[in-house]
């Protein structure tokens, strides 16, 4: 171990370094706390000259602090301070660089942030130089001794807490520029929605062009403006056609990007939101996880239809939909072929009731397997899908109106 010390220090190094080289050895240290302890030891073993063919190598500007007793060759010399070889003084900065990130970190509002520094090549180059002197066997990397210690510092100066994986905030500083910059992690709402009228889309890609408004402006506007962000997208658990009702409860996530502000009155915002066109409810703060989560999630739906006939048909006609009860085989709809795979999907349709409207119309409730297109199970989709309502009743049938009814709940 001396020799391995004696080695490192043939060039001026500062503790943060010499005691990073072994950062993986005992802990309750930090590093700097390392350094001293192991300069130490060398400077007892140095003032022994029991080795004096290992002394001779060292830079003694190591030691400027130290006062020599029984080495009679260097007791009586003091020798200069100069700067780490390694690190270039960083160390001696981190107060000042930290203060910095603390300042620009103020002028936004987060709970936790994440520190992360860019070191210049040179620092690297010389890092690795000492590795192969050395061993790298018990060492830590500079960076994450600079991230680890501007990171605990700027808790302090803030109060707030560093957090390695999910940090509301992340700071890149650049440690050869001294710039600072900010990468603001979005916001993530989680909630449910109800949409009440026909003729508008869930997402903002079909305005302004074609529509309006969308039941993503509805919801995220308001909670764009109450958290100061940049945008917003709209994370739905499916989506209804444009010219379906959505009475059932829709689970979604509104992100919103780049917030100043993360503290927002969620029952506020609820009132603001609901209206005529959309209502929502249970707004709440989650994760990102959560947004995987309810994209991902396949829970069974509830349709109810208005199905228009193109020839009269008995009442006790409508018994033979039951035979629509299993599985339906559906090429993807020919209405969606431009943005979706031809594929075919197997779904399942779990109960279905029929109620008489008339000798050319009848309603429609079905219960299906999330991914059921069920304007396609009414029509068929030329053959597309099968077996459907055209094909049973042996005639056209079309989807004069459809809702969605009911979503069953998924867990968040």
């Amino acid at each position: 171990m001396i020799v391995r010390i004696a080695k490192i220090l043939e060039q001026p190094v500062c503790d943060n370094c010499l005691g990073r080289q072994f950062g993986q050895l005992l802990s309750g240290f930090s590093n700097a706390e390392r350094g001293k302890i192991l300069r130490s030891a060398l400077a007892f073993a140095i003032d022994t000259n029991e080795n004096p063919e290992v002394s001779a190598k060292i830079d003694m500007s190591n030691f400027h602090s130290y006062r020599f007793r029984f080495n009679k060759d260097i007791a009586k010399k003091t020798f200069e301070k100069k700067t780490c070889t390694i690190c270039n003084g960083l160390f001696g900065r981190l107060d000042e660089l930290s203060e910095k990130v603390a300042k620009k970190l103020s002028k936004q509002e987060f709970g936790t942030f994440l520190v992360g520094t860019k070191v210049s090549p040179g620092l690297l180059q010389k890092e690795e130089q000492l590795w192969e002197k050395a061993g790298i066997e018990f060492c830590e990397p500079l960076r994450a001794e600079v991230n680890r210690e501007i990171g605990r510092r700027v808790e302090k100066i803030l109060g707030k807490k560093a957090d390695l994986k999910k940090p509301d905030i992340a700071v890149l500083l650049d440690l050869e520029s001294g710039k600072i910059s900010l990468q603001i992690n979005s916001l993530y709402i989680f909630g449910c929605y109800q949409k009440l009228v026909r003729g508008i889309p869930q997402s903002k890609w079909g305005t302004p062009r074609k529509y309006n408004t969308s039941v993503e402006e509805i919801i995220g506007k308001p909670l764009l403006k109450a958290a100061d962000g940049f945008d917003i997208k709209l994370h739905g658990s499916g989506r209804e056609d444009i010219d379906a009702l959505c009475i059932a409860c829709r689970p979604f996530v509104l992100e919103v990007m780049k917030p100043k502000k993360r503290k927002i009155d969620l029952k506020k915002a609820e009132k603001m939101i609901s209206g005529k066109k959309v209502r929502v409810k249970n707004l709440k703060i989650v994760g990102l996880d959560v947004v995987q989560k309810v994209k991902e999630a396949k829970p069974d739906k509830t349709y109810k239809a208005v199905v228009k006939l193109e020839r009269e048909i008995k009442k006790s006609d409508l018994a033979k939909l039951k035979q629509l009860i299993g599985a339906i085989a559906q090429k993807t709809p020919k209405r969606v072929l431009h943005r979706r795979g031809n594929l075919l999907r197997k779904r399942e349709v779990r109960d279905l009731k029929s109620r008489w409207l008339g000798k050319k119309k009848f309603e429609l409730t079905v219960k299906t397997q999330a991914g059921l297109y069920i304007k396609e199970l009414i029509s068929g989709d030329e053959g597309r899908t099968r077996p459907s309502v055209s094909e049973v009743l042996g005639q056209k049938a079309v989807c004069e109106k459809l809702d969605v009814v009911k979503i069953e709940r998924i867990k968040i």
